[in-house]
C-alpha cells in the first residue's frame, strides 16, 4: 500500500512540475502573437510593421518593436493566398475571389473588387490582451462592380501598378489605384502565378506559360510538369522563373524565351517554393532535406538535414544577418544554415509546423506557425539548446547540448544548469555540457544559455531556457552507431553516433581495443594494424550504451593469391623440364 501511494505521489508531483513549466520563453524570442488560425504564407515586414495573415481571413497588423496589433482588420471569409504589397496598396484576397486592396498607413479598405460576397466585414479581431477591437466594416469603403459569383480564386500577384488574379478559366489584370479591369485573357483553366515588370507566369496543366502585362497576350509556353500547392519564382536580375514540380524536378527557365537552363532531380518530393537566395536556389522536400543549388549552373551546392517536411519557403538573410539560411521543418522547429556550407547553426523550437516562410528583417526574423501563433525572433547573437525539450524527463546524469550564434563572431556563452553556472566557453559555436544532477532533488531543473558576440553584446532578458524534469523513472534515451563494413589495417575510420532523431551527437565516447576517443561524431577512430573482429562501444551521458563490430581485413589476400598460383605453375614447369632431361 505504501509503495503504491509513493507512486501516486511521484507521479502527482510530476505533473504539477510539468504545469510549472509551461510558458517558457525561448532563445531570441521578442514577442509571440496569438492569431485566430495557421498563417498563409511569409508575414510581410514595412516600416517597422509586420503583416500576416490568417486562414481564417483576418490580416494580423504588428508593430515589430512591442508585438501589440495596431488595429484590427479581416476579410469575411477564409483564404489560402498570401498577400501580396503593389506599389502602393496591400493585397489580399479570399479563395472565393473577393479582392481587396489595403492603405496599410490609414488602416482603411481602398477598393473591393469581387461580386457575391458581403459588402462589409463584421467580424471583430482580439489584441494580444483578448481585448475586442472595432470590426472592419468602421473601415470599409464601396465596393467595385466586377468579377464573378462565388469564383474560384487560385493565384494572386501585384507589380507594376497591376494587380494580377489567376481563376478557373481565365487571367484578369486589374489597375492598383482604383480596382477596375485593365484587361481579361480566357484560359482552359488556371494556377499559381508570379509576375515581374514585363509578364505574368502562370502555371497550368503541366505547363508554365508567359503572359504579356500589357493586353495579356501569350509569349511562351513550357513544359514543367505539375506543381503541388508551390508556386513559381521569379528573379528579374537573372531573368530567370524557378519552378518545383511534383516529378522531383526543380528547373530554371529563361524568363524571355522560356527555354530550360537546367534542371535537377531530387530525392524527394519538393514541397516548398524555391527561393532565390544571394547566388543560391534553395527548396525543402518532404524527406526533410533542405537543399541548395547554384542559381546559374543548377549544381547542388549542399543539403542539410532537418527532423520533418519541409512545406514552408526558405528565407534569405537581411544586412544585420548575412551568411544565413532561414528554413521551417515541420518538425516544430526553425532552423538557421550557413550560407556556404549548409552547416546547422542552430534550431529554434516552436509549438507546432512551421507552416509559413520566414521574413528577414535586419537582426529580426518574423514566421508563423501551423498554430496561429506569430514568432519574432531576434537572431544575433543568440544560443540555443537542441539536445532536450521543455518538460523532458531526465535521470542522475544527462547532456545538455546546443549551438550560438553571432553575425559577428561568438564571444562566449555561458551555460547554467539550477543553481550550478558552468564556466564561460569561449568561441564556442557548438557546445555542450555533462550534468551529475545527483545532488539534486528531483523535480523541476532550469536550464539556460546565452550567448555574447565579440564585441559584448550580449542577449538580454531572450536567453534560451527550458525546464526539464529529473526523476529515477527517466528513460535513457537510444543512440545508434553505423560503421564502415570493413576497413584495411590501420586505416582510419569514420564512426557516425547518431540520436533517435537521425542526427549526429556531441560528447561521445568510442572505445574499441583499449583505446577510448571523446569528440563529436563523426568520430574518427584508427583501425587495428591486424585482421579480425574488434568490438567497438560508444557512451555519452544519459544514453544507453551503443556497441557495434569493425571488421578489420587485408586487402592483399588476391596478391597472395596470385602468388601461389605463380608458384605451382613454376614448380610443374620445373618438373617437367627435369622429366624430360631424364629421358634424354
Amino acid at each position: 500500500m505504501g509503495n503504491k501511494g509513493w507512486h501516486f505521489g511521484s507521479h502527482l508531483f510530476l505533473f504539477f512540475a510539468m504545469l510549472v513549466l509551461a510558458g517558457a520563453p525561448h532563445a531570441g524570442q521578442k514577442w509571440v502573437y496569438h492569431a485566430d488560425a495557421p498563417i498563409i504564407g511569409a508575414p510581410l515586414i514595412q516600416g517597422g510593421t509586420a503583416y500576416a495573415l490568417s486562414q481564417s481571413g483576418s490580416l494580423f497588423v504588428i508593430d515589430m518593436a512591442t508585438g501589440n496589433q495596431e488595429y484590427p482588420y479581416a476579410l469575411p471569409e477564409k483564404t489560402s493566398l498570401p498577400p501580396v504589397f503593389g506599389q502602393k496598396y496591400l493585397i489580399i484576397a479570399s479563395d472565393r475571389g473577393l479582392v481587396e486592396a489595403i492603405d496599410v498607413d490609414a488602416g482603411k479598405r481602398v477598393w473591393r473588387f469581387g461580386e457575391g460576397a458581403p459588402q462589409a466585414a463584421t467580424k471583430a479581431q482580439s489584441g494580444p490582451a483578448g481585448t475586442t477591437g472595432a470590426s472592419e466594416s468602421q473601415y470599409a469603403e464601396p465596393s467595385i462592380a466586377g468579377g464573378k459569383a462565388n469564383e474560384t480564386l487560385l493565384g494572386l500577384d501585384a507589380s507594376s501598378g497591376l494587380v494580377f488574379l489567376s481563376y478557373a478559366g481565365r487571367l484578369v489584370a486589374l489597375d492598383e489605384q482604383q480596382g477596375r479591369e485593365v484587361w481579361i485573357r480566357e484560359l482552359g483553366g488556371g494556377g499559381s502565378i508570379v509576375s515581374d515588370s514585363q509578364a505574368v507566369y502562370l502555371a497550368m496543366g503541366g505547363n508554365l506559360s508567359a503572359i504579356s502585362k500589357r493586353g495579356g497576350a501569350p509569349l511562351w509556353n513550357a513544359p514543367v510538369g505539375h506543381l503541388f500547392k508551390t508556386r513559381p519564382f521569379v528573379s528579374e536580375s537573372r531573368g530567370k522563373i524557378y519552378v518545383a514540380a511534383t516529378s522531383g524536378q526543380v528547373i530554371a527557365l529563361d524568363a524571355k524565351s522560356g527555354q530550360a537552363d537546367w534542371a535537377y532531380q531530387t530525392t524527394g518530393w519538393v514541397m516548398s517554393t524555391p527561393a532565390l537566395i544571394g547566388g543560391l536556389v534553395v527548396f525543402g522536400t518532404n524527406n526533410g532535406e533542405a537543399v541548395a543549388l547554384d542559381a546559374a549552373t543548377g549544381q547542388e551546392r549542399w543539403i542539410a538535414k532537418t527532423g520533418g517536411p519541409i512545406r514552408a519557403q526558405a528565407a534569405g538573410a537581411g544586412d544585420s544577418l548575412q551568411g544565413i539560411v532561414v528554413v521551417g521543418s515541420n518538425d516544430r522547429h526553425l532552423y538557421a544554415f550557413d550560407y556556404d556550407t549548409g552547416k546547422q547553426l542552430w534550431k529554434y523550437p516552436m509549438k507546432d509546423w512551421v507552416g509559413s516562410g520566414a521574413t528577414v528583417d535586419g537582426r529580426d526574423i518574423v514566421v508563423g506557425a501551423y498554430d496561429g501563433e506569430i514568432y519574432a525572433i531576434s537572431a544575433s547573437p543568440m544560443c540555443t539548446i537542441s539536445n532536450l525539450e521543455s518538460e523532458q524527463l531526465v535521470g542522475e546524469k544527462f547532456e545538455v547540448a546546443g549551438q550560438a550564434y553571432a553575425q559577428r563572431g561568438v564571444g562566449n556563452v555561458k551555460v547554467t544548469v539550477g543553481r550550478i553556472e558552468y564556466p564561460r566557453m569561449s568561441g564556442k559555436t557548438d557546445w555542450a555540457v555533462s550534468v551529475d544532477a545527483s545532488p539534486m532533488p528531483d523535480g523541476p531543473i532550469d536550464i539556460r544559455c546565452t550567448a555574447t558576440d565579440v564585441s559584448g553584446l550580449e542577449e538580454v532578458d531572450r536567453a534560451a531556457k527550458l525546464t526539464v524534469v529529473k526523476s529515477l523513472s527517466a528513460p535513457r534515451q537510444k543512440m545508434t552507431l553505423t560503421l564502415p563494413a570493413v576497413v584495411e589495417p590501420g586505416s582510419e575510420v569514420q564512426a557516425y553516433v547518431r540520436g533517435a532523431d537521425g542526427f549526429d551527437l556531441s560528447g561521445v565516447m568510442v572505445e574499441i581495443s583499449g583505446n577510448s576517443t571523446e569528440a563529436a561524431s563523426p568520430v574518427a577512430i584508427r583501425a587495428p594494424t591486424a585482421d579480425g573482429a574488434y568490438k567497438i562501444v560508444v557512451k555519452k551521458y544519459g544514453y544507453d550504451d551503443a556497441e557495434g563490430t569493425l571488421y578489420v581485413r587485408s586487402n592483399n589476400g588476391p596478391l597472395f593469391m596470385l602468388v601461389a598460383i605463380a608458384a605451382v605453375g613454376l614448380a610443374a614447369v620445373v618438373f617437367l623440364l627435369v622429366k624430360v632431361f631424364k629421358k634424354k
